[in-house]
Protein backbone atom coordinates (compact mmCIF):
# COMPACT_ATOMS: atom_id res chain seq x y z
CA UNK A 1 0.00 0.00 0.00
CA UNK A 2 2.87 2.36 0.81
CA UNK A 3 4.38 1.83 -2.64
CA UNK A 4 1.01 2.48 -4.24
CA UNK A 5 0.68 5.78 -2.38
CA UNK A 6 4.07 6.89 -3.68
CA UNK A 7 3.29 5.90 -7.26
CA UNK A 8 2.03 8.85 -9.26
CA UNK A 9 1.55 6.91 -12.52
CA UNK A 10 -1.74 5.66 -13.93
CA UNK A 11 -3.88 6.79 -11.01
CA UNK A 12 -2.42 4.20 -8.64
CA UNK A 13 -2.00 6.77 -5.88
CA UNK A 14 -5.62 7.85 -6.26
CA UNK A 15 -6.77 4.24 -5.99
CA UNK A 16 -4.59 3.69 -2.92
CA UNK A 17 -6.19 6.69 -1.22
CA UNK A 18 -9.62 5.33 -2.13
CA UNK A 19 -8.65 1.95 -0.65
CA UNK A 20 -7.50 3.57 2.60
CA UNK A 21 -10.82 5.36 2.85
CA UNK A 22 -12.66 2.08 2.31
CA UNK A 23 -10.62 0.61 5.19
CA UNK A 24 -12.11 3.32 7.41
CA UNK A 25 -8.89 5.27 7.76
CA UNK A 26 -10.07 8.69 8.94
CA UNK A 27 -9.60 11.46 6.37
CA UNK A 28 -7.77 13.48 9.00
CA UNK A 29 -4.94 10.87 8.95
CA UNK A 30 -4.54 10.79 5.17
CA UNK A 31 -2.42 13.99 4.99
CA UNK A 32 -0.14 12.60 7.73
CA UNK A 33 0.35 9.39 5.75
CA UNK A 34 1.15 11.41 2.63
CA UNK A 35 3.63 13.60 4.57
CA UNK A 36 5.47 10.54 5.92
CA UNK A 37 5.74 9.13 2.42
CA UNK A 38 6.97 12.48 1.06
CA UNK A 39 9.76 12.69 3.65
CA UNK A 40 10.70 9.08 2.90
CA UNK A 41 10.93 9.92 -0.81
CA UNK A 42 13.13 12.95 -0.05
CA UNK A 43 15.49 10.82 2.04
CA UNK A 44 15.67 8.33 -0.84
CA UNK A 45 16.74 11.16 -3.16
CA UNK A 46 19.57 12.13 -0.79
CA UNK A 47 20.78 8.55 -0.53
CA UNK A 48 20.50 8.13 -4.31
CA UNK A 49 23.05 10.94 -4.72
CA UNK A 50 25.37 9.13 -2.33
CA UNK A 51 25.16 5.91 -4.34
CA UNK A 52 25.79 7.79 -7.57
CA UNK A 53 28.93 9.33 -6.08
CA UNK A 54 30.11 5.86 -5.05
CA UNK A 55 29.33 4.45 -8.55
CA UNK A 56 27.32 1.58 -7.11
CA UNK A 57 23.69 0.60 -6.60
CA UNK A 58 21.94 -0.04 -3.29
CA UNK A 59 20.97 -3.57 -2.34
CA UNK A 60 17.47 -2.55 -1.30
CA UNK A 61 15.26 -3.26 -4.30
CA UNK A 62 12.83 -0.34 -3.97
CA UNK A 63 15.62 2.22 -3.69
CA UNK A 64 17.59 0.62 -6.52
CA UNK A 65 14.49 0.68 -8.73
CA UNK A 66 13.84 4.38 -7.98
CA UNK A 67 17.45 5.32 -8.71
CA UNK A 68 17.52 3.40 -11.98
CA UNK A 69 14.18 4.82 -13.12
CA UNK A 70 15.52 8.32 -12.59
CA UNK A 71 18.72 7.40 -14.42
CA UNK A 72 16.81 6.06 -17.44
CA UNK A 73 14.55 9.10 -17.73
CA UNK A 74 17.52 11.47 -17.49
CA UNK A 75 19.90 9.65 -19.84
CA UNK A 76 17.82 7.91 -22.50
CA UNK A 77 15.30 9.26 -25.01
CA UNK A 78 11.89 7.71 -25.53
CA UNK A 79 11.44 6.34 -29.03
CA UNK A 80 15.15 6.05 -29.75
CA UNK A 81 16.73 2.65 -30.33
CA UNK A 82 20.17 2.16 -28.78
CA UNK A 83 22.80 -0.41 -29.65
CA UNK A 84 24.14 -2.38 -26.69
CA UNK A 85 27.48 -0.60 -26.96
CA UNK A 86 25.76 2.81 -26.64
CA UNK A 87 23.82 1.65 -23.59
CA UNK A 88 27.02 0.35 -22.00
CA UNK A 89 28.78 3.67 -22.60
CA UNK A 90 25.95 5.70 -21.07
CA UNK A 91 25.73 3.46 -18.02
CA UNK A 92 29.50 3.29 -17.51
CA UNK A 93 29.60 7.08 -17.05
CA UNK A 94 27.85 6.54 -13.72
CA UNK A 95 28.29 2.87 -12.74
CA UNK A 96 31.19 0.47 -12.91
CA UNK A 97 29.07 -2.66 -13.36
CA UNK A 98 27.22 -1.66 -16.53
CA UNK A 99 26.22 -5.27 -17.31
CA UNK A 100 24.18 -5.61 -14.12
CA UNK A 101 22.63 -2.18 -14.53
CA UNK A 102 21.62 -2.97 -18.11
CA UNK A 103 20.07 -6.23 -16.90
CA UNK A 104 18.13 -4.38 -14.18
CA UNK A 105 16.72 -2.03 -16.83
CA UNK A 106 15.25 -4.99 -18.67
CA UNK A 107 14.19 -6.90 -15.54
CA UNK A 108 12.38 -3.84 -14.16
CA UNK A 109 10.81 -3.28 -17.59
CA UNK A 110 12.33 0.19 -17.90
CA UNK A 111 13.88 -0.85 -21.20
CA UNK A 112 13.18 -3.58 -23.71
CA UNK A 113 15.75 -5.41 -25.78
CA UNK A 114 15.87 -7.43 -28.94
CA UNK A 115 19.01 -8.71 -30.68
CA UNK A 116 21.38 -6.25 -29.05
CA UNK A 117 19.09 -3.25 -29.45
CA UNK A 118 17.53 -1.43 -26.49
CA UNK A 119 14.74 1.14 -26.15
CA UNK A 120 12.95 2.81 -23.26
CA UNK A 121 9.53 1.42 -22.50
CA UNK A 122 6.67 3.89 -22.83
CA UNK A 123 5.62 3.37 -19.19
CA UNK A 124 8.34 5.74 -17.98
CA UNK A 125 7.26 8.66 -20.17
Amino acid sequence: MKDALQDEHHGVRKEAMRALKSLSVPESELPQIADKLKSKKESQEVSSERFLEERRLPTKDSLRRAILEKFVTENFEAGKVYQEKEVNEIISRAYDDYCSVRRYFVDYRMMSRDRGRYWVTTLLF
